[in-house]
């Protein structure tokens, strides 16, 4: 939808159950029916809608996606890696991120990782120091910072999602105040003294890793971080891990089902 439009959005029951319009870039809901629309869980006759927002009516959930003009920008050189449903909405849903958005990727992934980073628009510094920042460049985890408008997040996730290149995340603190938090995690002792390297950053290790730690350790893990946002197992499912008073919480949100019967599940 663009400034000016409105759609009219129904079920077989209620033809007209609820409209939503666009004006001067700001999204609104209305609802036409007796029956209430849910925003949220939250009973509503009209207000404005954000991006993430999730729209119960006549038995369909609806997530509200808006997409900014330079999100449509950021898209048109990446067209041929969104074939898969899945990468788009996962993009989607990062960019949409209201908090500030970082990543942290790995180098020694893939090639491209670095190849994307120095051609980029964005932010970016290697989470090593000293003699290991040089030595150990085209294998560093980098801290990148996304903010709106930039065009390398749909370059990680058009070449990189599915392949383990990283992990997403929200924080309201600095650059330098997350990548001194990130340091602290690099290397680990084990029972015979020994330290290896600890890529805390792989999905594979985030996502089997965190559910496992105490409430006391995911708030030392988390730290400024308000949510971890990575590829499961199933790329075609996007995990958010966050913290909890009981521990990690794991949330699913499918990226290859009809909008309006996706919605959010426990891992």
């Amino acid at each position: 939808m663009e400034d000016g439009d409105l759609a009219r959005f129904g079920s077989p029951a209620i033809p007209e159950h609820f409209v939503v319009t666009v004006k001067s870039e700001v999204c609104t809901i209305t609802s036409l029916a007796v029956e209430p629309v849910m925003v949220n869980g939250t009973r509503t006759e009209s207000g404005r809608l954000e991006s993430g927002d999730q729209v119960f009516a006549g038995e369909q959930l609806f997530r509200v996606y808006l997409v900014q003009p330079w999100m449509e920008a950021a898209l048109e050189s990446r067209l041929g890696y969104f074939r898969q449903e899945a990468r788009l909405r996962a993009w989607t849903v990062l960019a949409t991120q209201t908090k500030p958005l970082y990543a942290v990727v790995d180098a020694a992934r893939a090639v491209r990782v670095r190849s994307l980073l120095e051609g980029g628009d964005a932010r970016y510094e290697s989470l090593y120091s000293g003699a290991a920042r040089e030595s150990l460049a085209d294998v560093a985890p980098y801290l990148v910072a996304l903010e709106a408008g930039s065009t390398l997040l749909a370059g990680l996730i058009a070449e990189g999602w599915g392949a383990s290149w990283g992990c997403y995340l929200t924080s309201s603190v600095s650059f330098e105040e997350l990548r001194t938090h990130f340091r602290r995690f690099l290397l680990v002792e084990t029972e015979d003294r020994r330290q290896l390297y600890f890529r805390f950053y792989d999905p594979r290790v985030l996502r089997s890793f965190l559910p496992t730690c105490t409430p006391e350790e995911v708030q030392f893990i988390f730290g400024p971080v308000s949510s971890y946002w990575i590829e499961d197992s199933d790329p075609s499912i996007l995990l958010r891990l966050s913290p909890h008073e009981l521990g990690c919480r794991c949330d699913q949100l499918p990226l290859e089902i009809a909008l309006e019967t996706s919605g959010q599940k426990q891992c």
